[in-house]
């Protein structure tokens, strides 16, 4: 399983807050308000985790066609699932996995199936 940067962020916290809970003593700061800071933060990121976005939602954002996008996800650079019941994909992204698939292109990482201009677009 993949995780992206958010989801290893809720893990940390996750466990920050138990070390905070499990020894209070230890910080200068009051262990509980840390935890309960942390613990508030991640009640508010949870909903990110869960928000997915459609092909045509990200060529738009991307400037890049529907095809483009497909491309990406059937050659398995970006990471999708389908939410059709029929013979046709429907292909859903979670923002976590679009924000890391954008983030590996800005970066300059190259996919199978793009064309310079497609590249251009997304990483200006």
């Amino acid at each position: 399983m993949i995780t992206t940067p958010l989801e290893d962020l809720a893990t940390v916290a996750r466990e920050a807050v138990e070390v905070l809970r499990a020894h209070p003593d230890s910080f200068h700061e009051p262990a509980h308000s840390i935890a309960d800071r942390l613990e508030a933060a991640l009640v508010h990121a949870e909903p990110l985790t869960r928000l997915v976005l459609r092909t045509g939602d990200l060529a738009f954002s991307w400037q890049v066609s529907k095809a483009t996008v497909r491309g990406w996800i059937e050659d398995g650079a970006l990471a999708a699932f389908d939410a059709g019941r029929g013979t046709v994909p429907r292909w859903r992204v979670t923002v976590p996995e679009a924000l890391r698939f954008a983030r590996a292109r800005k970066k300059g990482d190259t996919f199978h199936g793009e064309s310079g201009a497609d590249r251009a677009k997304i990483t200006s």
